[in-house]
């Protein structure tokens, strides 16, 4: 294995490991499964992980 994939396999990991949105899986993901759609954009995609991270309504919020 090379440097520079071992790199990015232990950067992947570490994103998953803190729950990181993972866009290069997303695209892999949406080509397998919805071939001839357009994916989100890298913004958007992050967008959307952030509303379904946090806006999880005001009951759940501590402020």
């Amino acid at each position: 294995m090379t440097m520079k994939r071992f790199l990015h396999r232990l950067s992947a990991t570490i994103k998953t490991i803190l729950g990181l949105p993972n866009y290069e899986a997303y695209l892999a993901w949406h080509s397998a499964r919805c071939p001839g759609k357009t994916p989100l954009s890298r913004r958007e995609f992050y967008d959307q992980c952030l509303q379904a991270r946090y806006d999880r309504g005001a009951a759940r919020r501590c402020c």
